[in-house]
C-alpha cells in the first residue's frame, strides 16, 4: 500500500508534529489543518475509510481507533509526543462527513480545567460549570443521527447549532464551517446568535454568508464552492476576528438555556 494514488494528494507530510509544531503561528496551523482536511476529504470519499486510514497510518501517523464512537461514526486518534493535544480524524461510515480536530488530551483537558478552577470564587466556579455543560452537552448532541434531531427541543436545537458553530470555527474557520456542514446551519445559528446576545459573532457570520452567496439549500453549490476559495483570505480574515471576540458563547448559550422557560429541565 503506498500513499500516492493517482488523482489524489499525498498524505506524506502530514504527520501529527507537522500539524502541531511548538510555537506554530496560529494562522499557519489553521492553513495546514485546512490542507490536511481537504487531502483527508478527497480520499475518503475516493478510496473510502479503511483504505485512506491505511495510507495515513503508511505516513508515519499511529491512530487508534476510538472504541467509544457513536453509532455511524468511526474516530481515529493520535497523541502528539509531548502528550499534550491529540489529532483527531471522524468520518462517517459512509464517508460523507470527514473532519479532523487537534484536541487537548483528555488527562492534558483534565488538568486545565482544575488550573483554571483554582482561586476562582464560587460565582466564577459557575460560570466554569456552565462551559462544561455546553460542551458536553453539544458533543453528545452533535454525535446523534439526523432522525433524533427532528424529536429535539429548541435549547438542544440552539446547543447543537451554537456548538457545532464554535467547534468548526477554533478549528478550521468559516471555510471548514461552510464547507463542512454545506451551510445547512448557518440560517438557524445567525438567529441563535442573536438570541443569546452575542451580536458581534453573528455580524461575523453574516458577513461569511454574504461571502459565499448564502442562502444553503442542504449542499454547496458549484458557485458557492467556488466562492470559498475564490474569498479565502477574506474568510480567514473573519476567522481571527471570530478569534479575537470576547463574546462567550458557551456561557451566553448556557445562561439562555436556564432562563428560558421551562428549559431548566433540558440540560
Amino acid at each position: 500500500m503506498s500513499d500516492r494514488v493517482d488523482g489524489l494528494p499525498t498524505l506524506e507530510p502530514f504527520s501529527v508534529g507537522y500539524l502541531l509544531e511548538p510555537d506554530l503561528p496560529a494562522e499557519e496551523e489553521l492553513e495546514r489543518q485546512h490542507a490536511f482536511l481537504l487531502a483527508i476529504t478527497q480520499w475518503v470519499q475516493q478510496v473510502g475509510v479503511s483504505r485512506t486510514m491505511a495510507a495515513v497510518r503508511e505516513t508515519g501517523h499511529v491512530l487508534r481507533p476510538e472504541p467509544n464512537a457513536a453509532s455511524g461514526w468511526l474516530i481515529f486518534r493520535e497523541t502528539h509526543p509531548d502528550g499534550r493535544r491529540e489529532l483527531q480524524i471522524s468520518c462517517t461510515e459512509d464517508g460523507t462527513e470527514v473532519m479532523i480536530t487537534t484536541p487537548d488530551t483528555d488527562a492534558e483537558w483534565e488538568r486545565i480545567l482544575a488550573a483554571r478552577k483554582q482561586g476562582l470564587t464560587a460565582g466564577q466556579q459557575a460560570q466554569e460549570a456552565l462551559r462544561e455543560q455546553f460542551y458536553q452537552r453539544g458533543g453528545d448532541l452533535y454525535v446523534l443521527s439526523a432522525e433524533e434531531a427532528t424529536l429535539r427541543a429548541e435549547a438542544d436545537q440552539l446547543l447543537l447549532a451554537l456548538y457545532t458553530f464554535d467547534m468548526e470555527l477554533n478549528n478550521g474557520g468559516f471555510v471548514q464551517y461552510l464547507d463542512n456542514t454545506e451551510g445547512r446551519f448557518a440560517g438557524e445559528t445567525l438567529r441563535y446568535l442573536e438570541l443569546i446576545g452575542a451580536t458581534r459573532a453573528r455580524e461575523l457570520l453574516q458577513n461569511a454568508v454574504a461571502l459565499v452567496g448564502g442562502t444553503f439549500d442542504g449542499e454547496l453549490d458549484r458557485r458557492q464552492l467556488d466562492a470559498l476559495d475564490a474569498y479565502e483570505e477574506e474568510l480567514t480574515a473573519l476567522d481571527f476576528l471570530y478569534y479575537d471576540l470576547d463574546e462567550d458563547i458557551a456561557l451566553l448559550a448556557m445562561q439562555w438555556v436556564g432562563a428560558d422557560s421551562g428549559a431548566g429541565d433540558r440540560v
